[in-house]
């Protein structure tokens, strides 16, 4: 089954603290009806799901963090590019409207290993890590499915593995201490490269 969700990689104190690391906001790309409207109950009527969540997600931080904490979003480019041609609109406009208001550095990406470069090197990683990390689109348990049935019907061509997770990222990228965060309904489990397991479902 596939879920539509928000996975939030939160390191460090809850309280105000600037500059201690990036912010980093991963967003998937939302389905075309092409594929979804044989479905009993099609996904992403909306084309903003996934864009209006991070919108929300980066506000808090800016919020949180103060103006000078470095916000950096991740956006799945080609998705949005194959979903305005079924809107009629200019996506990307809406889009730059978000990093223009929140002071955001604003990535597209065409690839996971785009995003893994990213998340490896930053600007400048080894003194700039990463403070908290969320992302938005479709997930199965296991995977973070970054076109689900934007390109193939049902099915995704962009995605992340959990098995991935140690070949792709590296040691040392993270700061403070990490607690993973996941707005889904599947049971709770231990992140496997960091062993840290999420609060209990209530």
């Amino acid at each position: 089954m596939v879920l539509l969700i928000g996975f939030s990689l939160i390191l460090g104190s809850a309280a105000i603290a600037q500059d201690r690391g990036e912010h980093i906001v991963l967003t998937g790309s939302p389905s075309l009806m092409e594929w979804e409207k044989f479905k009993m109950q099609p996904h992403d009527n909306w084309w903003m799901n996934f864009i209006r969540a991070s919108r929300i997600r980066i506000d808090q931080l800016r919020q949180q963090y103060g103006p000078s904490a470095k916000i950096t979003w991740l956006v799945y480019q080609r998705g949005y590019e194959r979903r305005q041609k079924q809107e009629h609109e200019n996506l990307f406009s809406i889009i730059q409207s978000v990093k223009d208001k929140y002071g955001l550095n604003l990535i597209f990406f065409n690839s996971v290993d785009q995003v893994c470069y990213y998340l490896n090197y930053g600007d400048d990683r080894p003194n700039n890590k990463i403070e908290t990390f969320d992302y938005f689109g479709h997930s199965n348990r296991a995977c973070f499915m970054l076109d689900y049935s934007n390109e193939i019907g049902s099915a995704s061509k962009v995605w992340l593995h959990e098995n991935e997770l140690a070949t792709k990222l590296h040691h040392g990228i993270f700061t403070g201490t990490r607690l993973c965060k996941a707005g889904v309904a599947t049971r709770p489990r231990a992140c496997r490269r960091c062993g840290i397991r999420p609060p209990a479902r209530k």
